[in-house]
C-alpha cells in the first residue's frame, strides 16, 4: 500500500488529523543557539552531549568527486606551458648569438636608451655612438627598445638579456589571447588559438 504521507495537498481537500501528527514528528532543524552550545562543550573538553540533546542531522555523506576547479586550469596550463617551452626553453635565448645586421643595430639603438635614458652608465663604449637616438632613428615604435633597454639595464649587455624582454612579451601576448578566445567562445578553443 503506498504511502499517502508525502502526497500532496490541495486546498479543496482538508488536512487529515494523521498528516497533521506527521508533520510533529518531523525533525527539527538545528538552531544556531544549539550549534553553538555543542560548539562551546566541545572546546571546553566536556564530554559530548546524548543523542536527545543533540539536534537532528543528516546522516548522508556526500560522494567524494573531483575538484571541479582542477580540471577548470588544465587548459590555461597548456596555453602556458607550451609558449614558455617554445619562448624560453627550446631554442635558449643566447644560443645563436646577435645576427648581423637586424639584431646588431637594435640592440645598439637600445643600449643608447639604457645609457641615457635608464641611467645605466656600464653599457657606455669607448669608440661608440652613446648619445639617445631621435624617433627616426628607430625606424618603428619604441616599446621594443625601451623593453630590450630595461632588459639590459637590469642583467647587463648579454644576447639573452636583450631577448628575454621580447620572449616576455610574447608569452604575454599568447596569455592574452587564450583569455580572449576563451571568454569568447570556450578553454579549448583559447588553447587552440594560443
Amino acid at each position: 500500500m503506498p504511502d499517502d504521507s508525502r502526497a500532496p495537498t490541495t486546498d479543496s481537500e482538508p488536512s487529515s488529523p494523521d498528516r497533521r501528527a506527521r508533520a510533529d514528528e518531523a525533525p527539527a532543524e538545528a538552531s544556531p543557539k544549539a550549534t553553538a552550545e555543542v560548539s562551546a562543550k566541545a572546546a571546553e573538553g566536556l564530554p559530548a552531549a546524548s543523542a536527545e540533546e543533540l539536534p537532528a542531522a543528516s546522516t548522508e555523506v556526500a560522494p567524494s568527486e573531483p575538484r571541479p576547479g582542477a580540471s577548470r586550469y588544465w587548459p590555461l596550463g597548456i596555453a602556458a606551458a607550451v609558449p614558455a617551452l617554445l619562448f624560453f626553453c627550446l631554442p635558449p635565448l643566447s644560443q645563436s648569438g646577435l645576427w648581423d645586421p637586424y639584431e646588431l643595430n637594435v640592440a645598439d639603438l637600445s643600449r643608447r636608451i639604457a645609457l641615457n635614458l635608464f641611467g645605466a652608465a656600464n653599457l657606455s663604449l669607448t669608440g661608440a655612438d652613446n648619445t639617445l637616438p631621435h624617433l627616426n632613428d628607430l625606424g618603428r615604435p619604441q616599446l621594443p627598445f625601451s623593453s630590450i633597454a630595461l632588459g639590459f639595464r637590469l642583467f647587463g649587455l648579454h644576447e639573452w638579456a636583450g631577448r628575454l624582454p621580447l620572449a616576455i612579451w610574447g608569452f604575454l601576448g599568447v596569455l592574452a589571447t587564450y583569455a580572449f578566445v576563451a571568454r569568447l567562445f570556450d578553454r579549448r578553443t583559447g588553447v587552440y588559438a594560443s
